[in-house]
């Protein structure tokens, strides 16, 4: 199964905007997946130095905490380099080193192998479990699948 993400070229408009937050507030299965450099926290050239923006530990603490949506950051850094940099005292799912490692939210840590043969094959037919997670996010975010 593949799943297809697409952009709409129109505008929003309001009543679209309402909806999404509708179906957002009933859905039972919320995600928000954030990518670190760039987005939580600046670039640096002392990729060591690059902390969260300010604001930015307490706001995924509080959403790690109320539980009512799953955090994940995902980032081409190791889960072992980003756990210091995030400084958050209840560490969210991470998805590191481009997908090849997992940190699961109750502290669960897999490796997920590749060998050079299959590794093309895990971009086109990901695990099932990240497949299983994009569906569910896909479903949220009424996004088509082909």
């Amino acid at each position: 199964m593949r799943v297809l993400l697409t952009v709409n070229p129109e505008p929003l408009n309001s009543y679209d905007i309402l909806c999404f937050w509708d179906l957002l507030t009933r859905s039972k299965n919320r995600a928000l997946l954030l990518d670190y450099d760039g987005t939580l926290a600046p670039f640096r050239v002392e990729r060591d130095k690059a902390v969260p923006y300010f604001g930015v530990r307490k706001i995924l603490e509080k959403i790690i905490a109320t539980g009512g949506c799953r955090g994940v950051v995902i980032s081409g850094r190791s889960v072992e380099d980003l756990l210091p940099l995030l400084g958050l005292q209840i560490p969210p799912e991470i998805w590191g080193a481009h997908g090849k490692e997992r940190f699961c939210a109750d502290g669960a840590y897999k490796i997920l192998p590749i060998e050079a043969k299959t590794e093309a094959d895990l971009w086109i037919k990901p695990p099932e479990e990240l497949l299983q997670f994009l569906s569910e996010w896909a479903r949220a975010c009424n996004i088509r699948r082909l």
